[in-house]
């Protein structure tokens, strides 16, 4: 029970001591990982197995075995952490962010995939990234074959078209990145969307009315042209006339 001192006091202190009087009431082997404490203070990861001997059916004593897998644990821990963090990041993110597969399978989206373009995370299961491609458009499929597989881009992006659940067409700049494992070959994607529907609609709107500003300005053009041309005619006219007056009454130079 000597032994029991040297791990950290508190929740591990605790396990480990209900793990050894598990081992001896009920003859249990455990396994397990817990902080102990170094002679310099130090906070360390041990693996600790406890192995019941027993004679006419009842444990006399335990056979430990007490592993340092401080190094393997702390990694494995900020691995965990890292794994949590960039689960939020994918989960809160503010754009549609989404994993699919080198054959257009979704591997994974967050809420916001689902709420551009209206299916449900399970729906997502049954679908493929070319069956949202807009009718007509270039399969993003072959984009993403061609170019990134290739090794001619390392991501692409571009303002594509989309059919919502509903039907209804929706804007959106694609951004896509290749996802290598550890011996370099292509895994997934990691796919970011933006809806930028609205912002393409205002767009339109802005580029029809100026266009039709400019077809008024154009009229307004050519009815100065029209009335300029007018007034010159009547002027060339009205000269014409004061000249034929000129000749007939030289007086009307006078008055």
């Amino acid at each position: 029970t000597q032994a029991i001192k040297f791990y950290k006091e508190g929740d591990h202190r605790e396990k480990i001591q209900r793990d050894f009087e598990d081992a001896m009431s009920n003859s249990k082997k455990f396994d397990g990982h817990y902080l102990i404490m170094t002679a310099t203070g130090k906070e360390k990861w041990v693996r600790s197995v406890g192995v019941p001997v027993l004679e006419k059916g009842k444990c006399v004593k335990l056979y430990g075995v007490f592993q340092d897998i401080d190094f393997q644990k702390k990694a494995q821990l900020e691995l965990k952490q890292k794994e949590q963090k960039f689960r939020k990041t994918f989960t809160n993110a503010p754009n549609g962010v989404a994993l699919v597969s080198l054959a257009g399978n979704w591997i994974q989206v967050n809420p916001q995939v689902s709420k551009i373009f209206g299916y449900t995370v399970d729906e997502f299961n049954t679908l493929k990234l070319h069956d949202l491609n807009y009718p007509g458009d270039v399969p993003i499929n072959e984009i993403l074959t061609d170019q990134l597989l290739s090794g001619d881009i390392e991501n692409y992006q571009a303002e594509r078209r989309f059919v919502h659940k509903t039907g209804k067409t929706i804007w959106a700049l694609l951004s896509v990145s290749l996802v290598k494992s550890e011996m370099s070959d292509p895994d997934y994607y990691i796919c970011q969307i933006t809806d930028i529907t609205s912002l393409k609609n205002a767009k339109h709107r802005i580029e029809d009315l100026l266009s039709k500003t400019e077809g008024q300005n154009e009229k307004l053009l050519n009815f100065k042209h029209i009335v300029s041309h007018n007034l010159r005619s009547h002027t060339s006219n009205l000269d014409m006339l004061l000249t034929f007056l000129k000749q007939d009454i030289p007086k009307i130079e006078e008055s």
